[in-house]
């Protein structure tokens, strides 16, 4: 896998781009989970909420360290594919188009999976 200073800029933009899309993803479904957290819900849902925010959080440092390694040269990637920009765009579209009118926990975290899965072939945790 190579590294910042060996991809050519087309390959450098494709990687930010899928940085970005994935990243957008966690904070979008921490928005919609404070928004449905912000409706008349029971303590239940609102507390497995709460969870899934934090669990969210925990995410979104690893994944922004993730970014800071590459740009240090600390890390390689696989540059993204088209297909996987293209999925991220996709994950990143159906988050946005989430409301917060209903239980949208498990939705949500179906799709940040997706999302960190999809960016995960792009830039492994494990070098």
């Amino acid at each position: 896998m190579p590294k910042k200073s060996t991809l050519g800029p087309a390959q450098r933009n494709a990687y930010y781009s899928a940085h970005e899309r994935c990243r957008e993803t966690i904070l979008g479904s921490i928005d919609r989970l404070r928004s449905r957290n912000r409706e008349q819900i029971d303590a239940g849902e609102r507390a497995v909420n709460d969870n899934e925010i934090l669990s969210f959080k925990g995410d979104l440092h690893l994944h922004d360290a993730k970014k800071t390694a590459f740009d240090a040269e600390n890390a390689a990637i696989n540059p993204p594919t088209d297909a996987q920009l293209e999925a991220l765009k996709n994950t990143l579209a159906k988050v946005e188009r989430l409301t917060a009118n209903s239980r949208i926990a498990e939705e949500i975290v179906a799709l940040v999976k997706e999302g960190i899965g999809v960016f995960e072939q792009v830039q492994p945790s494990e070098q």
